[in-house]
């Protein structure tokens, strides 16, 4: 529809409830598309590494992220990056959500049996330079993709992982082979889209100690940090707008071979920690030294990180300590006493000894309305214990009643 001279593309989705019709509308401003791939907020290195990957003539080259974190964007900008006459670029999306000139875009119909596995291999027989997949979402589409990167095509797509890293398990979990794997994967972008700090009404405050020992840990200095007070413009929320932060994995030989071999996971991350990687914690660091965003938005993200991860770890029955331990959001002392409690069936009053640690370090002038993160513990062990309730302790209890039954 165009409003005002301005097209704009609405996506509408309705929902009966026992109250009345549910709506709920996706406003695409396609006049706003991020069709240029240095506006997209990678950092130098990351940015030359992306062209690196997307100017390779052959492989697959994924972006990951969850739902709404600018996916389709980077993908986009990567599409007009690499178009020109002598290119044939071909996509597969579903739905097609922005139109750009000189690619061909193809739209997904169940209804025709057109798939994204299906119009993949039709693709195929399209002489194409370039694929865009709009999303991997099952093992046969993964496959093709994969073969199709193996058979002198450069194959761009979009996938859910919580990091670059977890890409390469996602794809050997969905029954890609590791040899496939190995071979055709030459890089992945994972991102989150954060809270912009406001241009009229940022000002500059003074890091707390902790906040210097958040960016110690990551071998960063800060001496200052930039917040929004709140305005009339942001609605008084000190934010306006949001942006990405990134983290880049560029496959190398050595990550291939751990790959065929089918080593320990951690192996991966020390050889991409080896090749200088910029994981999105650090990104998200370099942004709010730069006072595009602040602490509290990069710390909300990974606390959910680090809860998704600490669930699935005891889901599978691993220690909770471990993935905690491999964050900065956990100091050292924490995760040793989670780690002490889970050893001596104190997991409980250990827990409760962890949040006395933290309201012994809230310091008065850590933000405007809470202090320090306090809170964002509390969510974080409420979170925690919520987990060891429903996956562990409800279960034996219906075990034992199934028992005594």
């Amino acid at each position: 529809m165009d409003i005002d001279f301005h097209l704009v593309d609405l996506r509408v989705s309705t929902l009966p409830t026992i109250y009345s019709e549910k709506i709920v509308m996706r406003v695409l401003d396609l006049g706003a598309a991020l069709n240029d791939i240095h506006k997209l907020g990678f950092n130098q290195l990351n940015l030359q590494r992306f062209i690196d990957l997307i100017e390779r003539p052959t492989g697959i080259v994924l972006i990951t992220g969850p739902t709404g974190s600018g996916k389709s964007s980077t993908l986009y900008a990567a599409l007009n990056h690499l178009n020109s006459e002598e290119v044939n670029i071909i996509t597969i999306e579903d739905p097609v959500e922005y139109e750009i000139e000189g690619v061909n875009q193809i739209q997904v119909n169940p209804n025709v049996g057109l798939t994204f596995a299906q119009g993949l291999r039709s693709i195929l027989r399209q002489d194409p330079n370039i694929i865009m997949v709009g999303e991997i979402h099952d093992r046969e589409t993964a496959e093709v993709a994969i073969r199709a990167s193996l058979t002198g095509h450069l194959v761009l797509s979009t996938l859910h992982t919580n990091d670059a890293l977890s890409t390469i398990t996602r794809l050997i979990d969905m029954g890609i082979e590791p040899f496939l794997v190995a071979t055709s994967l030459e890089g992945v972008v994972s991102q989150r889209l954060v809270r912009r700090v406001c241009r009229d009404c940022r000002e500059e405050r003074e890091p707390t100690k902790r906040k210097i020992e958040i960016f110690a840990r990551r071998g960063m200095k800060i001496e200052k940090l930039i917040r929004g007070r709140g305005c009339p413009t942001c609605n008084m929320t000190g934010y306006r707008g949001r942006m990405a932060v990134h983290e880049l994995l560029v496959m190398t030989e050595e990550m291939r071979r751990v790959i065929l071999n089918k080593e320990p996971f951690s192996k991966l991350r020390e050889l991409a920690i080896k090749n200088h990687m910029i994981f999105l914690i650090d990104d998200g660091l370099l942004k709010v030294k730069q006072g595009l965003t602040t602490l509290n938005v990069v710390e909300n993200e990974v606390i959910a990180k680090v809860m998704k991860q600490a669930r699935d770890a005891l889901e599978s029955g691993q220690s909770l300590a471990e993935p905690m331990r491999r964050h900065w959001a956990s100091p050292p002392l924490v995760t040793q006493m989670i780690a002490i409690g889970e050893e001596t069936g104190s997991l409980d009053a250990m827990l409760a000894k962890v949040a006395d640690f933290y309201e012994a370090e809230v310091d008065a002038g850590t933000d405007r309305l809470k202090s320090l993160i306090e809170p964002l513990m509390i969510v974080l062990l409420a979170g925690l214990v919520g987990t060891i309730v429903t996956s562990i302790i409800v279960p034996m209890c219906d075990v034992f009643n199934h028992i005594q039954q």
